[in-house]
Order: structure tokens, then C-alpha cells, then sequence
């Protein structure tokens, strides 16, 4: 190659107009080479064909002595794609002369377009000049030519063909071309080159290209082919997207989650065919190194539905340092048309996190909450039908740097390291198990996991709940306590069964009430011992459908005691209750000051060394005595807050044991010892004192406790607390809690035997909507009434302060573009309902993705980037934010689509002045989604105008995403063509002066035809009579205004006279009332006179076969002329003719002729009879004549 000349290789995508109309077949690509002196296209502008077609020959003419034509071909299928596999894989060559040079001189110049492209026009450059055989100076240009081929139907188009190049164009005869080359038959060209020898270089040297439509495509004529698509996904589940792979060092061990494989798929049509191979990338190479492999690494021939199966395999290096390597290498397949060559289809990216682990810790905990658990427990959770269960998850210690959760092995992705998730609604059929295990990392090579299972119940499945004093246990209660139970189950209402096992044993006791759910109660145990305690649930034809949790039941001696009291606590007793001193003998005592005896201490006291005392009325307890007096103004009432009343969510009543003291125990040890009196061994156990320690129950109330209490709705689980100024029992018999202070009560809890100041009512309220709401405690005595708490009512309330939850929500509005104005296209109106709008967006979405097809005679390359993607329905909902209108149209409105997550109501502000928004407000419901409609008023000022309306619900406000409107002024219709009024007079032979006027309608705004009017008159270019208000002058042919769409008008006869000329003129009006103005047309002139009207008879009227048959000429004429100027044509129907005017003739056979008759006037005017094709002359056989003769005597 010339070492001056500088290659180009220029790609140019020249995207198809986004104009009405015109249908996206493939891109087209524009190649070059141009030398120093490129003389660009000096052979002829480019001529590219149509889609649907290559080029199949070329050739050029010029002076040029040697010259090099060369090219490669590749064969075109019966389906219209091009075979690859069996393309050209070296050139062809013409030559002419010696032929080109290839040297640094006179190099041979080619061009190659990329494997998918077919050759569409070329052209091409030199210091040269035309010529043909024996005559160098003409023509006086070089020229091309190219010859097309139809892809579908295999028919060429050469010489002469509207697109066949230069050489036609600039005086060239096919035999005078250089040099030709053609490729073979069903072919077409993909590669050119060519060179001039030493004659003259080749300084320019370019072509256009065009891709072959993907399979599944049309346009250009072709049948649709099947298109190969490719999806690739972990395991069997096409939904896994994501490969997580760790390795733990100690053991040297690898996994791959939630698969050790992979899938490929052609999900394209049926018929098609895949090919795809797989690259891997590892962005932290440097770290990681290539620790993952797959294999195979590519795949062919792949059918439509079918998969190919990759392996995963490890390849770490024991060199790794631990920790967590989020998408630390990416798997790509890329897909491609196995009939296309390297057509790509697709590419699908998995990404792969390594995670590095020294070994395995266990200090993350997860839960499952269901409908049934107050709080989250450690599984399994019985999920009921149209149910779902809460996950949650939290670190045992901090610092997790980020986890990976999986359901029975599939992937949920990576978690936060503490949160939670809300499983799936139960639909299932039969009871399914399901377990959610999470792995996280700390960060420096550790990792932890845990699993919980969730259990989804059958249609008819019931599940139950046992729980007492809203626990689900242990509880641990004093002789002469009680445990208020309450017996659930879902569905309700069913009969339940009483079982105990440990120191007593009950079975299929009934239950309380009516025997059924949900009930609950209170039940005094005087019984010490340990007891395990369920329900079953008898349901669905089942003794035993449901059994219920156990709950661990422990009751106790009632011991004395308790904590000692706090100092600085304030009331009249000694802490949370009476405490047991020694009180005998007196040098012992350690009975505090002020302080009165209540009772013994009970049975693991002796009464005659110790007593429960308390400090009375009228004192406090210091600490350390029962001081006079009341509590000082720095000093609270009661072991909590000042409020007696407070609420939380996380309310506990728990109890511990611990040591309070000593006990002294008689020991005995055994032993034996010979007795020498009686001569044998006898027992003699050794006994001593031994002091052990004592031990007592405290009972704590736990929570984070407030008044008020701050929640959002619904706020569910409400527990509240009355708290005491000491022992319960001495001053209320029970607690009534009310969750609305509404008078009634939702709970009665008893006090008796409570060993804590706190009266505790767990997961008592609910509240499903925001507001402030008051709730009440209030202690009453046996009678029912107020008790009094020390010195003052035990009656107090606290408030709930409940704000409505955060309802996010998103809002986006677009146009809807009407047909009749300017941005409507009917080719981008899918469904075909008058209107571009955003059901039309999301149908482009399902084209793009494979859900759809492309509608017949639409266009679903919106974007004219040459195939239908996901980005095309993105463009057209930009184009619907733009909206153009004339001043006076209406009805223009745009659509806003809501989403949100939950119930909510939007209400939707900053409409500009005289807009309409509805609804408004907008509810959304169960569904999650609505929508409103802006409506524009009618009768705007020409401008653009921006809008941007906001929604708001009690929560949150949106701005919603901007509106262009632009407001035009009516641009009037007009009528188009060349000329813009035609006209057209009749047959003159049939039918008298008239005259049909026709015209062509055009409106910017697409604004179709409303009127129009036609005037016809002789007065040239005034049309005076038709302007006249004279009524006497009146214009020939006047329409008037006629409501109608149509393009043509016809005077009919009567109304124009012979040998007059005319002119005609049309105005028509658009929809909107704007009219185009007066066209008018061109004069034409009627005949002179009317046409000869021809007609002529015949004798006789049956002649037979040779007899002479007299035609006389019948026609009436208006040109005043005589015969010699007027001429006569017949025609006998058996090939004879004449050209008198009254002729004879004789016919030959029996048969049926068709005779006509053709006269012209002397002003040449020419009529054959009418009706054509003429009169029928019948020719029949002669009679035969007969004559009666006499007998012979």
C-alpha cells in the first residue's frame, strides 16, 4: 500500500429517521479508504439499494489500460439470511489488460465488511478520466456500475435498473465498460476491491453495508427466520443470578452456592439455533487470582429450549487472605446466531463473590416470627394458608462485615448483618417445610451461620398456641398462685384437651368455657411441683389435628424474703415486699428500725427465729429503717417512674433465683462400728451441723417502659404496667388494663401472691391507626372498687402516641399523544387505538423481551438503533413526555401512574391554573397501584409550557417528573402535488363538456379534512362570475361547501359548453375551521364542437355465406364539414376492412361477426360506435328452394 495513503476505516451507523412512515430494517455501515489525493466518488455519487437486497456484480468503465476487479461472495439462504459457513474464503478476480499492480506503486485496494454484512452500493476514486473500445475521450467520465439481487426471490436487477449506478447516467453502453465481475448465482458480495495498474491509482475506494435481519425479523421481503436467544443461571432455577463460592482455610474445603453448576439455555423461537461461549473476568486478580473455572468453555448448535450443562470447579490459592471478596469475578456467556456466523444475540453476566474463611464460628442468631408468636422465637414456625412469617437476624457480637442467605439451598442474595424479611404468602398444597440458613463473615476470615425453619400448613391444617401469663413459659409461681391461660388456634373456635405430665398426670381433660378456642382463664395451683402443660385441638374428622407448645410450669413453696430493700426507695413497705428477718432471739435481731411485724415467713422458716416485717403507714423505708414521716420531694413513689402507668413493646416478667442467706442442716453420715457387748457390727452414723446456703425467687419486670409511648401504625403488642408503691395484694385484689380508656377493659390480672411491685398485661393492645390514644390501669378491691395505692387512687393512665407508618410511594405522568397531531405515528400505535401512550411503552417492553411479537405493520425499533431492545420502550416514554397541540384543540390529557407499597391515599397538587386532576384524591389499594388523569382546558395561548405536579399522603411528598405541552397555532391545510389541482375531462364520445377536478389534502398538524369547495368558471384567473353578487352572473360549476374527506369533484354534463376554456379552484378546511385559500388549476379548453356519434344499419339483415351485405354509414356529425373531409374506419370482425363510407362485403362461413364502426369529422375528431365492441352481423345458411314437380303418368 502507497506508504503516503492513510486508511480510514470509518464506521458510520446511519440509524433510520425517526420519521412517520418509515419501517427499521437493519443498520447500514459506510466504508472507506481514501488515499492522499482521494478524488472521493469521482466515478458517481453512491446509489445504495433497498433493503432486502445486495449487490450481486460490479464493474466500472474508464481510459484505464490494466486494471484488477475482485471480490468475495457468500450464498443466500432460502430463508433470506446469508450462509456464512460456506462464504468466500478467497477472492475472485477480473482482470483487464495485464491486469493490477500490488505493489507500493499501484497497490490493490480492498475493503471487507464485518461477517454479518452484505455489500449495498459502492463507488470509487481516481486521477482518471472515461473512455470506451477505439475512443479514450468519450464518454469524458469514469463511471461505476452494480448489479442487485432480490434476497427472497433470487431476481437480479442490472443494466438499466433504477439503481444500477453511473455508467448509464454518464453516456455508457453496456459493451463499454473495463471491466465486470459478478458473483455466482444465489449470491451475494460481502468484499470488494480493485485496482488501476500503473495506469492510474485508485486514490478512493468506498462502500455500504447493511446486516442481514436477525432471525425472527422482517422487512425486505424475507420470511421471518427463528432468532436464538440465551439465558445462563446457577443451578436448575433460572431465577439464580449469582454465585457464591467459599473456602475455608483450615480445611482447605470449597462450596459453591446455591449450585456447583451451571445452565445455558436457548430460550429463542422454535427452529432457532445457539451457539455461546463463556469468558471469565477477575477484576481483583491481583488478589484473588483466577480461583474459578468452568467447563465447558463454549457450546454449539444448541436448539430452542434446550440447555447445556457447565461445570464449576475451584482453583484457590491456600495463599488467600481471609475475608469477603464481593464480585470478585464475573462469568459472561455470550450467545450468538449459530446460522449467522458471529450474529451476537445476548450477553448474560453472573457475578461470582469468593468468600475466605479461616473456619466456621457460630455467633449469628435468626428467627422466624409467624401469625402465632408474640415474638421472635427459634423456629419452627407454623405458617396458616394466605399467611407469612418474619425472618430476622442479628450478630451475637458486632463487627460482621456482610452475609449470604439461602431458602432449602436457593440464593436470597446478600443481607445486611442484622435485618429481616418477610417470607412468602402460604398457598401451598400440602404441608412444606422450608429452611432459611445464613452465613456471614467477620471481616478477619471468620465466619458464622445459622438456620431456622418455617413450616407451611395445608389448606386444612390448624395450627394452636398454649400460653400463660402471655408467656409460653417457664413460668415459676408460689403455692396458692395462679396462671391465667389463654388457649388459641387458627382457625378458631374448635374443641380443645388438657394434658400434664411431671408430678401429676392428666390427659384429654376438656377445656374451660365452652370448651373451645380461643379461650383463656385463670387457674389457682395449691399443688408444689413441676408440670409440663399442652392442649390438643380436635378438627377436621381429628381427635389430635393440633398440638400445642408446652408450656414449663413450676410451683414453688412460698418463701420469705425477697431482695433486700433498695436504698432511697420510697414507700410503705420495704421494697418490691415484705422482707423476712431473724427475730429471735433478741441479741440476734436484725429487724430494721420502725419496722412491724405482718406474718411467719413460712415453711423453710422457723417461726420461733424469724418473721416477715414491713414498714407502716405514715413511714418510708430509708434503706435502712422505716423512717417517720413522707417521702422526701427527691425521692419517687414506687420502684419505677412517677407515672404508675407506662407501656412498652417489650415488656417481660422474668425470675431468677439466687442466694439470700444460710441455712444450718443436720448431716448424717453412715457408718458402722463392732460392738464388742454384742459381738457384731452394728450402724452407727455420724451426724453434725453443716451450714448451706439459703436461696429465694425475685421477680423483675423488664421493658423499656414509657409514657408516652411513641409508635407507628399499626402498632401491635402493647404491653402495659401499673406499678405499685409495694406489695400489690395489700392494696388491690386485681388490675383492670383498657387499652382506649372507653370505660370497659381488655384484661383483668389478678394480684394475689404477686412478689412484684408491677402488674404487667403483655401484648395487650393493638393500634391500626394513627391518633393519641389513652390508656388506663386502675386497681380494684374485692367490691370493685378503686383501691387506694398508699395515698392516692390506684388509677392512672398513659398516653400511646401513634404516628401513621411511612407509606412511600412513586408517581410518574405521561402524555397521551392523540391521532391528528403532530407527534402521533400510526406505526408506533401497537394496539392500534388512536393513540401513542404508556400501554404502549409497556407492550414495546414484553416485544423486547421476547414476551410479544411486533404487531404486522408496526415499527418496534422506536429508537432506530436496528433492534428491539429494552431501551427502545425507555425512548418511548421519554417521547411521551412532550406533547404538541394546536391553540384550539381539546381534549389533551396526560396519565399518572401511583405505586405503593401499602394502602395510602395521594393527594396531588401544583395543577397549574385550569387543569383538572381526576380523582383527587387518588386511593390506592390492596392492589398497590392507581391512577389519575390531567386534563389541559381547551383554548390555550400559543407557548411551552412546563408541568410538574406533587403528591402527597400523610407521610411523604413527590415531585413528580416534568411535562412538556406545547401550544401551536393552527397551521392551515394545503394542497400539494404538481399540479396541485388536476383535471380531468371525460370520454367525448359518450358523454358531453364536464370536467373532474382532484387534489391532494396535506395539514402540518395532521388535522384531517373537514370541507372543501370546487368552482369552475371562464373567466381566466378572476373568476368574476363566481365572485359576483350579482345573481345573474353566476359561475359555471360552483360545489358550495361540502362536509366531506374526499379528494375529487365532478361537474357531471350540463354545466360546461363546447369550445369554451375554464379554469377550476378548490379550497379546503381543516378540522379546526383553517382553510387553505383558493387553489386553482390550469386552463383546459373544451371541443370545438361534440364528437361524431357513429352508427350505420346493414342489408340484408341475415345474409348467408358469399352473399354481398350493404353496410350504410349512420352517423350523425357536428363539424359542419362535408364528406371528403371526414373519414371512415370499418371493421368486419373475420379480418376484412374498408374505408368507404357505405361499403360491401361478403363473408364466407356461418357464423357470428362483430362489425364496427369508426367515424372522424374534419377537425379529427373520432368515435367507434357505442356500445362497444359493436354490432353482431349473423350469417346463417341458405334456404333451399324448392319446387314441386308433377308425377310422371
Amino acid at each position: 500500500m502507497n506508504r503516503q495513503s492513510t486508511i480510514f476505516l470509518i464506521i458510520i451507523l446511519l440509524t433510520l429517521a425517526f420519521s412517520i412512515g418509515q419501517t427499521a430494517w437493519a443498520e447500514v455501515f459506510y466504508y472507506e479508504w481514501s488515499g492522499s489525493n482521494s478524488n472521493a466518488q469521482s466515478a458517481g455519487r453512491f446509489e445504495s439499494v433497498a433493503e432486502g437486497f445486495g449487490l450481486s456484480g460490479i464493474g466500472f468503465g474508464s481510459d484505464d489500460n490494466l486494471c484488477t476487479l475482485k471480490i468475495k461472495t457468500v450464498p443466500v439462504m432460502e430463508n433470506g439470511t446469508l450462509d456464512w459457513d460456506n462464504r468466500d474464503r478467497d477472492w475472485g478476480f477480473s482482470h483487464c489488460g495485464n491486469g493490477g499492480g500490488n505493489d507500493s506503486s499501484n497497490p490493490q485496494i480492498d475493503l471487507h465488511s464485518l461477517s454479518s454484512q452484505m455489500m449495498v452500493g459502492w463507488s470509487w476514486g481516481a486521477n482518471t478520466s472515461g473512455g470506451k473500445p477505439g475512443d479514450r475521450d468519450n464518454p469524458a467520465d469514469e463511471c461505476y456500475f452494480q448489479q442487485y439481487m432480490d434476497l427472497a426471490t433470487k431476481e437480479q436487477y442490472g443494466w438499466g435498473a433504477p439503481l444500477d449506478g453511473s455508467c448509464g447516467d454518464r453516456g455508457y453502453q453496456p459493451g463499454w465498460l473495463k471491466n465486470t465481475i459478478y458473483a455466482p448465482a444465489g449470491s451475494v458480495i460481502f468484499a470488494i476491491g480493485m485496482s488501476l495498474g500503473d495506469d492510474g491509482d485508485v486514490s478512493y475506494l468506498g462502500v455500504y453495508s447493511r446486516e442481514v435481519p436477525a432471525f425472527g425479523s422482517t422487512g425486505g421481503g424475507l420470511t421471518p427466520t427463528p432468532t436464538p436467544a440465551i439465558d445462563a443461571f446457577v443451578g436448575s432455577d433460572p431465577s439464580q443470578k449469582s454465585i457464591t463460592l467459599t473456602y475455608n482455610k483450615s480445611t482447605q474445603t470449597a462450596d459453591f452456592s446455591p449450585a456447583n453448576f451451571l445452565t445455558v439455555k436457548n430460550t429463542g423461537a422454535t427452529g432457532s439455533s445457539l451457539d455461546w461461549r463463556a469468558e471469565r473476568y477477575f477484576p481483583m486478580g491481583s488478589t484473588t487470582g483466577e480461583f474459578v473455572a468452568v467447563s465447558p468453555t463454549s457450546g454449539s448448535n444448541v436448539s430452542s429450549d434446550s440447555t447445556d450443562t457447565v461445570s464449576l470447579s475451584q482453583t484457590i490459592s491456600s495463599n488467600i487472605e481471609a475475608g469477603t471478596y464481593e464480585n470478585a469475578a464475573t462469568i459472561t456467556f455470550i450467545g450468538t446466531d449459530h446460522n449467522q456466523l458471529t450474529v451476537e444475540v445476548d450477553r448474560i453476566t453472573l457475578p461470582v463473590t469468593l468468600v475466605v474463611a479461616e473456619n466456621l464460628v457460630g455467633q449469628i442468631d435468626i428467627k422466624c416470627k409467624g401469625p402465632n408468636e408474640s415474638s421472635p422465637v427459634n423456629g419452627p414456625c407454623d405458617i396458616p394458608q394466605g399467611q407469612s412469617a418474619t425472618i430476622s437476624w442479628s450478630p451475637a457480637v458486632s463487627g460482621y462485615r456482610g452475609c449470604t442467605m439461602t431458602r432449602d439451598g436457593a440464593s436470597l442474595g446478600f443481607k445486611e448483618n442484622s435485618g429481616s424479611l418477610v417470607t412468602p404468602v402460604n398457598n401451598v398444597s400440602s404441608e412444606t417445610t422450608y429452611t432459611y440458613n445464613i452465613v456471614c463473615s467477620d471481616g478477619a476470615g471468620g465466619l458464622t451461620n445459622d438456620s431456622v425453619s418455617v413450616k407451611y400448613l395445608a389448606a386444612n391444617s390448624v395450627i394452636c398456641d398454649l400460653k400463660g401469663n402471655s408467656s409460653a413459659g417457664p413460668l415459676i409461681i408460689t403455692k396458692g398462685q395462679s396462671v391465667n391461660w389463654s388457649v388459641t388456634s387458627f382457625p378458631t373456635n374448635f374443641k380443645y384437651f388438657w394434658h400434664t405430665s411431671g408430678s401429676s398426670t392428666q390427659t384429654d381433660v376438656p377445656g374451660e368455657g365452652n370448651g373451645k378456642t380461643n379461650w383463656s382463664g385463670s387457674y389457682t395451683y395449691n399443688t408444689t411441683g413441676k408440670y409440663e402443660v399442652f392442649v390438643h385441638v380436635e378438627a377436621n374428622n381429628r381427635h389430635d389435628a393440633c398440638q400445642s407448645n408446652k408450656v414449663s410450669l413450676t410451683v414453688e413453696e412460698p418463701i420469705g424474703g425477697g431482695e433486700e430493700p433498695e436504698a432511697g426507695v420510697c414507700n410503705g413497705h420495704m421494697g418490691t415486699s415484705p422482707v423476712c428477718y431473724t427475730d429471735s432471739p433478741a441479741g440476734a435481731s436484725q429487724v430494721p428500725s420502725g419496722a412491724v411485724f405482718l406474718r411467719e415467713c413460712g415453711e423453710n422458716f422457723d417461726p420461733n427465729w424469724s418473721g416477715a416485717y414491713y414498714c407502716p403507714a405514715g413511714t418510708y423505708w430509708s434503706g435502712t429503717a422505716c423512717e417517720a414521716g413522707t417521702c422526701p420531694e427527691n425521692r419517687s413513689v414506687g420502684s419505677g417512674s412517677g407515672n404508675m402507668v407506662t407501656a412498652a413493646t417489650d415488656g417481660q416478667l422474668s425470675s431468677e433465683r439466687y442466694q439470700c442467706g444460710t441455712v444450718e442442716e443436720f448431716v448424717c453420715e453412715p457408718g458402722y462400728r463392732y460392738d464388742d457387748d454384742l459381738g457384731y457390727m452394728v450402724y452407727d452414723p455420724y451426724c453434725y451441723t453443716e451450714t448451706q446456703p439459703k436461696y429465694c425467687t425475685r421477680y423483675v419486670v423488664t421493658g423499656s417502659w414509657q409514657d408516652p409511648l411513641n409508635g407507628q401504625s399499626p402498632l401491635a403488642g402493647v404491653d402495659l404496667k401499673l406499678q405499685f408503691p409495694g406489695t400489690p395484694s395489700l392494696y388491690a385484689n386485681k388490675v383492670q388494663f383498657d387499652c382506649t380508656d372507653d370505660g370497659g377493659f381488655e384484661r383483668e390480672v389478678s394480684t394475689a401472691n404477686s412478689q412484684v411491685a408491677d402488674i404487667l398485661a403483655q401484648d395487650l393492645c393493638r393500634y391500626n391507626s394513627s391518633g393519641t390514644y389513652t390508656a388506663r390501669a386502675k386497681g380494684v378491691d374485692a367490691s370493685g372498687n378503686t383501691a387506694l395505692c398508699y395515698d392516692r387512687p390506684c388509677n392512672d393512665t398513659a398516653q400511646i402516641v401513634v404516628s401513621a407508618a411511612v407509606v412511600d410511594f412513586t408517581m410518574v405522568s405521561f402524555w397521551e399523544i392523540p391521532a391528528g397531531t403532530s407527534r402521533y405515528a400510526d406505526k408506533y400505535d401497537y394496539n392500534s387505538d388512536q393513540k401513542m401512550a404508556k400501554a404502549d411503552a409497556d407492550f414495546l417492553a414484553l416485544v423486547a423481551g421476547r414476551v410479544q411479537a411486533c404487531p404486522s405493520g408496526k415499527d418496534c425499533d422506536f429508537n432506530a438503533s436496528g433492534s428491539v431492545n429494552i431501551g427502545d420502550a425507555s425512548a418511548y416514554l421519554t417521547y411521551l413526555k412532550t406533547l404538541t397541540i394546536s391553540r384550539n384543540y381539546s381534549g389533551a390529557r396526560a396519565v399518572t401512574y401511583y405505586t405503593a407499597a401499602s394502602p395510602t391515599s395521594i393527594t396531588v397538587g401544583n395543577i397549574p391554573s385550569g387543569y383538572t386532576v381526576s380523582p383527587n384524591p387518588v386511593a390506592i389499594g390492596s392492589g398497590g397501584s392507581a391512577s389519575s388523569t390531567l386534563t389541559v382546558p381547551n383554548n390555550l395561548d400559543s407557548a411551552t409550557r412546563t408541568i410538574q405536579l406533587s403528591g402527597s399522603n400523610e407521610t411523604t411528598t413527590k415531585t413528580d417528573t416534568t411535562l412538556t405541552l406545547q401550544v401551536v397555532e393552527n397551521s392551515p391545510p394545503q394542497l400539494t402535488g404538481n399540479p396541485a389541482v388536476p383535471v380531468t375531462q371525460p370520454n367525448y364520445c359518450i358523454s358531453g363538456p364536464a370536467a373532474t377536478v382532484s387534489w391532494t389534502y396535506s395539514d402540518a398538524d395532521r388535522d384531517p379534512q373537514a370541507f372543501y369547495q370546487v368552482q369552475i368558471d371562464d373567466k381566466g384567473n378572476s373568476f368574476t362570475d363566481c365572485e359576483d353578487a350579482d345573481s345573474q352572473t353566476i359561475c359555471e360549476v360552483d360545489s358550495g361547501k361540502i362536509p366531506s374527506s374526499g379528494g375529487s369533484y365532478a361537474s357531471g354534463e350540463g354545466k360546461l359548453t363546447f369550445g369554451v376554456t375554464y379554469k377550476a379552484r378548490v379550497k379546503v378546511w381543516d378540522s379546526r375551521g383553517a382553510d387553505s385559500g383558493w387553489v386553482q388549476s390550469n386552463s383546459w379548453a373544451t371541443p370545438r364542437h361534440a364528437y361524431p356519434q357513429a352508427n350505420f344499419t346493414w342489408s340484408p339483415l341475415n345474409p348467408t355465406p358469399n352473399q354481398n351485405v350493404q353496410f350504410t354509414d349512420q352517423t350523425t356529425f357536428f363539424d359542419g364539414g362535408g364528406v371528403g373531409q371526414r373519414g371512415w374506419s370499418w371493421t368486419f370482425g373475420d379480418t376484412g376492412t374498408s374505408n368507404v363510407q357505405n361499403p360491401t362485403h361478403a363473408y364466407s362461413a356461418v357464423e357470428d361477426y362483430l362489425v364496427n364502426l369508426t367515424a372522424t369529422d374534419k377537425d379529427g375528431f373520432a368515435c367507434s360506435y357505442n356500445p362497444a365492441p359493436g354490432k353482431t352481423v349473423t350469417v346463417k345458411t341458405a334456404v333451399p328452394v324448392w319446387k314441386e314437380v308433377a308425377p310422371k303418368p
